[in-house]
């Protein structure tokens, strides 16, 4: 059984909610929000095989719709004259109401990665969570205490960090980190809002107001020093495979991909695809060569396209690495990528393409991952250490900010990262030495516009002071 009480309001509700904002038996104004009011109280849910939807109990105090719930439970037969059967409504399972969520979502056409969060969430957690309390059907699932075990029962799934388990020792159990679990909460809403589209759940119980809260903790977007990208430099010369010495083509790749983070913007997944057609001749501004690519993160930038050509260093800037030149060094591989090598290469597009392409991302992460390490050893060495914390991502990071610092506009570093202007401003904004100048300008001029105080001498006001 899984009927809920809950207060279904008219026009004349004291507290003026409307018909679908409903306030539960347990909702408080400490807890959630809302403050109860004298509205009837209906129930729906789950009765025997069949569902309840919205029968008014006939009662306004709490007490008095219990003793009616349960007489109705006992009873049990949705056949009843007081219970009648909504033949337009079916019990959906949890596998299939998954199931539901995944095609609307690939409908959307959302990237595999995302996909894969989504199926970590709902295919490796709630069904077996549902499974282990015997709740068959979503509709059952239909109440704030659910959820709250559900959520409760994220534990982390390599508490081990991938080592080997010591014989004789229990893995340990650990819940999931603040930046995972709000992850999950924001897609567990999502997969309940898409529940409550389809008249399966009466409300998102995955909100604030019913104790899901996430984490307000965000990564800084501040850049590496330039010691710390020296050292990263470095760090390439001590690179091996465990084979070779060091000082091999490994060593250069990681360091030339390197580079291309750090003067493109661009995101690990980008530079690992780049093509060496995409380098090309760039002869305006003292450049020569530039980056031809469609940096895409959000669907503002996918809808217009966003092509643009990024100028990189060459020996045209004597204080900086000569980045065209260190990729023209590299051997193609596939005879067209700088960086993605391994083996034959799926159609682009195609499923065993974006598993190539994810399978090389996070191969590169790990390689500058590792760099990082070296960079950290050779830092500690010499008494320092980073910054910030070293993450591959912290590149793109550094080139925004690099930008926005020699006075680059907003709008165009949005361009370059494949952003929208809103979130670089949220970001970086703090480094947006255009915008302060522009600023300055407006607000000079308003102050020197403004009129002063009538009759005061400040100099003679100063020395008065001053004495």
């Amino acid at each position: 059984m899984a009927l809920k009480l809950f207060r279904r309001h008219g026009k004349d509700c004291s507290k003026k909610y409307s018909k679908e904002d409903r306030v539960h038996e347990f909702d408080s104004l400490k807890t959630t929000g809302k403050v109860q009011c004298n509205c009837p109280i209906s129930v729906d849910g789950k009765l025997a095989d069949s569902y309840l939807k919205a029968k008014a109990t006939g009662c306004r105090d709490w007490e008095s719709a219990r003793r009616v719930v349960v007489t109705w439970e006992r009873a049990g037969e949705p056949s009843s004259a007081l219970l009648p059967r909504d033949a337009s409504y079916e019990l959906i399972t949890v596998e299939r109401t998954v199931e539901s969520f995944y095609m609307v979502q690939r409908n959307k056409d959302i990237c595999g990665a995302r996909l894969k969060q989504y199926e970590q969430l709902l295919t490796l957690r709630l069904i077996p969570f549902a499974q282990s309390r015997n709740l068959q059907y979503i509709q059952e699932m239909d109440k704030a205490l659910v959820w709250a075990e559900f959520r409760n029962s994220w534990e982390n799934q390599n508490p081990l960090r991938n080592k080997k388990p010591v014989e004789g020792k229990p893995i340990p159990r650990v819940s999931v980190g603040k930046r995972t679990a709000s992850r999950m909460i924001g897609d567990l809403r999502i997969f309940l809002n898409h529940c409550i589209s389809n008249e399966w759940l009466s409300e998102n119980w995955a909100h604030k107001q019913h104790g899901m809260v996430t984490s307000k903790v965000k990564d800084p977007k501040d850049p590496f020093s330039d010691v710390d990208i020296l050292y990263i430099y470095r760090a390439a010369e001590h690179v091996t495979d465990g084979r070779r010495h060091t000082g091999t083509q490994n060593g250069f790749e990681d360091l030339v991909f390197a580079f291309v983070l750090r003067y493109t913007g661009l995101r690990i997944s980008d530079v690992c695809m780049m093509k060496v057609s995409q380098l090309v001749p760039f002869r305006h501004g003292g450049w020569t060569h530039a980056i031809s690519c469609h940096p895409i993160k959000t669907s503002a930038t996918r809808s217009k396209g966003n092509h643009v050509l990024i100028p990189i260093p060459s020996d045209n800037l004597p204080s900086h690495p000569n980045v065209v030149a260190a990729l023209e060094a590299l051997p193609p591989k596939h005879g067209e990528y700088f960086f993605l090598g391994g083996g034959p290469v799926p159609e682009e597009g195609s499923a065993a393409w974006k598993d190539r392409m994810r399978h090389a991302t996070n191969g590169w992460r790990e390689r500058m991952t590792r760099l990082f390490g070296l960079a950290a050893e050779l830092m500690a060495l010499d008494g320092k250490q980073f910054s910030v914390h070293p993450h591959p991502h912290r590149f793109r990071h550094t080139f925004c900010a690099w930008l926005l610092r020699q006075g680059m506009s907003l709008r165009t570093v949005a361009s370059y990262i494949g952003d929208t202007e809103d979130t670089v401003r949220a970001h970086y904004g703090k480094f947006s030495i255009a915008e302060q100048v522009e600023a300055a300008k407006a607000f000079g001029e308003a102050v020197r516009k403004a009129p002063g105080v009538a009759g005061v001498s400040y100099g003679d006001l100063w020395q008065r002071l001053l004495q």
